[in-house]
């Protein structure tokens, strides 16, 4: 009797090299427009910690990407602050965002981020 490679590791083989394609895909761009300085050192004046936690999400494997882009002056801004410096960019999955693409076969792909730094606000 002749053994031969179980199809069910075969089939989880592929869904892996599947998702980790999918999730290569999922590239988000972070830039700034110019609205308020951001500097990558620290500034005497910036005092006030910030930190802002979001997520991106991805469709059909990464093909389908309505908003990839995050412009960190205006993430900044919306929570007023006039100058930003001192930031951090960290990009990740949660277990239960890798689960959720994982069981979706990749149609749904969220990714997190968070930008942390030191600002400026009005009246500093």
């Amino acid at each position: 009797m002749e053994k031969r490679f179980p199809k069910y590791i075969l089939s989880l083989i592929q869904i892996s090299l599947f998702l980790s394609c999918a999730v290569s895909c999922t590239h988000i761009t972070y830039e700034s427009q110019g609205y308020i300085p951001v500097y990558l050192t620290t500034r005497p004046n910036h005092r006030h910690k910030v930190e802002i936690l979001d997520v991106k999400e991805f469709y059909l494997w990464g093909k389908i990407k309505p908003d990839d882009h995050v412009y960190l002056d205006e993430e900044f801004f919306d929570q007023g602050f006039l100058s930003i410096s001192n930031f951090e960019v960290s990009q990740f999955q949660t277990f239960g965002q890798f689960m959720t693409a994982f069981f979706s076969l990749g149609f749904y792909i969220p990714i997190s981020f968070r930008l942390k730094g030191k600002g400026a606000k009005a009246g500093d």
